[in-house]
């Protein structure tokens, strides 16, 4: 049990601790921004949405770059598991499966929420997209990770879906749609 416990607060503070700074940060300079008329305030809905989208990307930093390795630790990859895959010269167990979904599952909320949130157009939105994965992977060698160019493949496919399901929310849902869109 005292295992479990130790397990369990290791992960809270390599986790959550840095997801809930990462939002108060994040929600601190939003106000201070609001305050000057920097950005306007949204209705209900959509500084809502704002929280979500403010722990989705403390989310994201801190899985994408936590814990800290030595700079020694990271590299760089630029031989492709997808295309190894998909030209049958790489075969993988499910864990490699497993891993290149979750690239693709964890931006599809950037996709999806910058679309409906902020007036932007779809291909600003790809760029987005393409932009934060590009800056993930560019810098996580120097927190000891590894730059690998199948997350910057697989987390752009992931925008671009969260892009679609985005336009198909407004389209079904257009009244919710409008509710998180920002005013101005």
């Amino acid at each position: 049990m005292s295992d479990f416990i130790g397990t369990a607060l290791e992960y809270l503070a390599e986790r959550i601790l840095p997801i809930l700074v990462g939002t108060a940060a994040f929600w601190l300079v939003r106000r201070l921004l609001l305050r000057q008329g920097t950005v306007t305030e949204g209705g209900r809905a959509h500084e809502i949405g704002v929280l979500v989208f403010a722990l989705y990307v403390s989310a994201v930093l801190s899985l994408t770059y936590l814990p800290l390795l030595p700079m020694s630790a990271g590299g760089f990859s630029f031989n492709s598991t997808v295309w190894g895959l998909l030209t049958g010269t790489y075969t993988a167990g499910s864990w490699v499966y497993t891993m290149l979904a979750a690239n693709v599952v964890m931006f599809l909320p950037l996709g999806f929420l910058t679309r409906l949130l902020w007036r932007q157009r779809p291909w600003q939105t790809l760029a987005l997209c393409l932009a934060a994965t590009l800056c993930i992977e560019l810098f996580q060698p120097l927190a000891g990770r590894s730059f690998d160019i199948d997350d910057i493949l697989l987390n752009f496919l992931g925008g671009a879906l969260g892009l679609l399901l985005a336009e198909g929310f407004r389209k079904l849902w257009p009244k919710a749609a409008d509710a998180l869109r920002a005013n101005a």
